[in-house]
């Protein structure tokens, strides 16, 4: 049951977080230019996340989480562990992973959002250089 995240009455297996957000959207019966309206992103980066052809910032996530009506956190909680799903060679690797993102999560706090997306490129490429 590891493997599998309860999101309200639907369970998920083996999803990528793209795949969730596709579903929970097309079963609010959103578009994604209705999803790009209520939540302010752009529908080319909802298109994108919902392909997995990038990874969202934090403060996207929650965005999609207010404009999907989720509780807080869930997809949140949902990408964190996709991201534990991938293999790591060792405990040191996934410690420093995960310090990264609590970083990336505590920036954007004090942070304005160009400063925020200029930070979140440079996590995403560094995790990108530890998973190598």
């Amino acid at each position: 049951m590891d493997e599998e995240k309860q999101i309200g009455v639907r369970t998920w297996k083996r999803k990528t977080f793209g795949q969730t957000v596709q579903e929970l959207r097309q079963r609010a019966n959103m578009t994604q230019e209705d999803l790009a309206y209520i939540s302010g992103i752009t529908r080319r980066q909802i298109n994108r996340i919902e392909a997995d052809q990038c990874e969202p910032t934090i403060k996207t996530v929650a965005k999609l989480e207010k404009a999907l009506r989720l509780p807080e956190m869930t997809l949140l909680e949902l990408k964190q562990k996709e991201e534990g799903n991938l293999q790591h060679s060792n405990e040191t690797e996934e410690k420093i992973v995960r310090a990264f993102r609590d970083l990336e999560r505590e920036l954007l706090i004090n942070m304005t959002e160009l400063e925020l997306q200029n930070v979140s490129g440079a996590i995403n490429a560094i995790t990108d250089l530890i998973k190598k």
